[in-house]
């Protein structure tokens, strides 16, 4: 491009907020006497887990009624919960659990009315409590939480439950200041993690309606889609988004060739396709271990790394299942806990690639997304305020004013802004030319010279 021409395009981008002249965003159309030349608009992807609710999942108030069920789940000898299918053996730890989580959610529900803040409580708002108590025995001491666990401990040794549960473990005391009381906060934390890991894991009737915005999207002219970002725990985007011919860059690569699994690598090149991020973890994260044998042959390899296994068998891979962690799954499951999971393993990675596409798009389009995770609000409202071009899509059924009445606060200030666009209807019943005319929208301002002129 000539420096006239170039100094012409910039002083154009000037009156549209971009301050910044970014050749590789250039589009052009040439005819015979003039071309003309789009600055193409780059779109980012967040879909909260409600977008997976057209796909046939479960929604949040699905899974927490599970959760609260009196029956439906029992505990295993291997530590983990599973489905009611027919007889099974002792189970005294399942109903000790029922007891703490029906138990948590009366003390959320007396906090929040305490603070005049009617919401409809979840599953994540009585996971958070649970890892507080847990995390208070280990590196995340608090000591605003003591009068709630003595609380609890007094309670729990009056229950029948517990009772029934020290008659089978005669090692179990009854002081309140003795027993084990964080082995009942890590089962209660287990129940709720299994129960999520068990229901998002499988889906017979998988629709994909929804997804065709995210595929035309990707063929328009003009647009570029940079990045997908996820706090879904399921599969059905990469799925369905692959078998459609989009290739997806998700941080993940074969230790060696021909392996079947897929360690974290934390790369995402171009080559490789869109980069997709799962803010949240995923039902097909596990722990993998390199075996003893094999540390001398591959000395470049991690000797410990989180994984997809592709099919679901290790038998041709040099990695085996960590049986640590008794094969759950990678989640983030909670509200204010998540931040402090943020900075750990692979998720620092990922939500520092999560800042990276965000500061390379101009628009943002988000779907089932509720705006309650306080740290993803953060970093959406920087993007947003470090240049005025930028817009923000929101695509949910529920009109503007009900969005940002149930958004976190920190939330309620972005959505109010003008260079907010809100779509109202279900990332399903929203026509894809509907958004298609918001994002072209952008591309109109561009400039046509004659190229030819002396």
């Amino acid at each position: 491009m000539c420096k006239t021409l170039a100094a012409q395009l910039q002083h154009l981008l000037n009156s549209w907020g971009i301050t910044r002249l970014d050749l590789d965003r250039i589009s052009e159309s040439t005819y015979p006497n003039y071309t003309i030349l789009y600055y193409m608009n780059r779109i980012t992807f967040l879909l909260g887990a409600g977008a997976s609710i057209p796909a046939g999942f479960a929604s949040t108030e699905c899974l927490t009624e599970k959760v609260l069920a009196p029956e439906g789940y029992h505990r295993h000898t291997d530590g983990r919960f599973y489905p009611d299918n027919g007889p099974i053996g002792p189970d005294h730890i399942t109903p000790v659990v029922r007891r703490i989580i029906h138990w948590l959610l009366v003390q959320t529900q007396e906090y929040f009315q305490y603070r005049d803040e009617p919401r409809k409580l979840n599953y994540e708002d009585i996971y958070y409590l649970t890892s507080q108590l847990e995390d208070d025995a280990t590196e995340l001491q608090n000591p605003a939480v003591l009068p709630l666990m003595r609380k609890l401990k007094c309670d729990m040794i009056s229950w029948a439950e517990f009772k029934q549960y020290r008659e089978w473990n005669p090692h179990c005391v009854s002081d309140p200041d003795s027993f084990d009381f964080n082995k009942f906060c890590r089962e209660t934390r287990n129940y709720i993690e299994d129960i999520v890991n068990d229901v998002l894991s499988n889906n017979l009737k998988c629709y994909l309606k929804h997804l065709e915005i995210i595929k035309i999207i990707y063929q328009t002219r003009g647009l570029e889609l940079k990045g997908i970002a996820t706090l879904a725990h399921d599969t059905h985007v990469e799925r369905n988004l692959r078998s459609a011919g989009i290739k997806l860059a998700d941080g993940f690569k074969s230790p060696i060739c021909g392996d079947s699994l897929r360690i974290w690598t934390n790369q995402f090149p171009a080559s490789d396709g869109i980069p997709f991020i799962k803010l949240h973890g995923s039902v097909n994260w596990n722990l993998f271990d390199l075996p003893e044998q094999h540390l001398d042959e591959y000395k470049t390899l991690p000797h410990t790394e989180i994984g997809i296994c592709e099919p679901l068998y290790l038998e041709n891979s040099v990695y085996l299942h960590n049986g640590s962690v008794n094969g759950r799954p990678l989640l983030l499951i909670g509200t204010f806990n998540k931040p402090i999971k943020y900075n750990w393993g692979l998720m620092l990675d990922i939500h520092y690639r999560f800042r990276k596409i965000l500061r390379d798009s101009d628009t943002l389009v988000v779907c089932g997304y509720s705006f309650g995770d306080k740290a993803i609000n953060t970093q959406l409202g920087f993007w947003h305020n470090a240049e005025r071009s930028r817009l923000l899509v929101v695509i949910d059924p529920n009109d503007q004013s009900a969005v940002i009445k149930s958004a976190r606060f920190a939330a309620k200030d972005l959505l109010g802004k003008s260079q907010v666009h809100f779509i109202k209807g279900g990332m399903q019943d929203v026509e894809p030319d509907k958004l298609l005319g918001v994002l072209k929208s952008r591309l109109t301002r561009s400039s046509c010279w004659n190229l030819r002129a002396p």
